[in-house]
């Protein structure tokens, strides 16, 4: 057709299927009154068709994972001396991998760590669940309330220079206080925030793929409010109305 650019086309198809609800309950017992109180809402998409041709490995597939899903190789740890590195496979060039860089899975065993080997390791920073419940009591002239609000099914991938320093021609770039907590000859450690750092963006290639390392549970459940209200009475209120009233008549004359 003599296209010079790729066209759009509403080619893909996607399955959204969800609830979304709240419930409230009021009630009382004896002299105390309370209130129940929840809401949900939940959504579950599945990419159904993307237009692409069939990937050579299922696993490379898009197809049956949520639109957001994250692909990228998986991480199985640190590499703890030289011998597993000349054991095993790694993306690029292997004289520049040292022990306490990311380890990847070589999911089709072909010894090498390439696009081949990538695959789902995330859902995405949408939740696909976000709810709420709380309950509330009153007595007499007291009422206190509390609310708590959370979300499921949804992560984060800790990028850019702060988060993966000393990568993408940053040179020496800012850090995050944890610098500390990373992988060193005196701290081997399996489950370190940060792997083996290097200043140059060659030294630490490795470590800056699209892994499942630099993903994390962004899960949370939490207290949004509490409240304690005490309702003053009216003769109280009406008290003070008389009395600033009062000394305004007397200021005036």
């Amino acid at each position: 057709m003599g296209l010079s650019n790729q066209p759009f086309g509403n080619l893909g198809i996607t399955n959204n299927k969800g609830i979304d609800g709240s419930i409230e309950y009021n009630g009382n017992i004896g002299q105390v009154e309370f209130n129940l109180r929840g809401n949900l809402t939940y959504n579950k998409d599945v990419m159904v068709e993307n237009d692409q041709p069939k990937p050579q490995y299922p696993w490379m597939d898009r197809r049956g994972h949520n639109i957001l899903a994250r692909f990228g190789y998986v991480a199985e740890g640190l590499f703890r001396d030289q011998a597993e590195i000349d054991a095993s496979a790694v993306p690029g060039d292997k004289s520049l991998v040292l022990p306490g860089d990311i380890k990847y899975k070589d999911l089709n065993g072909d010894g090498l760590i390439n696009s081949y080997d990538q695959t789902y390791i995330g859902y995405g920073d949408v939740p696909s669940m976000v709810y709420g419940f709380g309950f509330g009591l009153g007595y007499k002239a007291f009422k206190f309330n509390i609310l708590f609000t959370g979300q499921k099914g949804a992560d984060i991938y800790l990028g850019g220079d702060a988060i993966q320093p000393f990568a993408n021609g940053a040179g020496i770039s800012n850090v995050f206080a944890n610098i500390d907590d990373r992988w060193t000859e005196a701290n081997p450690r399996q489950d370190v925030f940060y792997p083996r750092l290097a200043n140059g963006e060659d030294r630490n290639r490795n470590n800056t793929q699209n892994s499942s390392w630099w993903i994390r549970d962004a899960d949370f459940m939490r207290l949004k409010t509490a409240e304690l209200d005490y309702i003053v009475p009216q003769r109280l209120i009406k008290g003070v109305f008389k009395k600033q009233s009062f000394i305004s008549r007397r200021l005036i004359h």
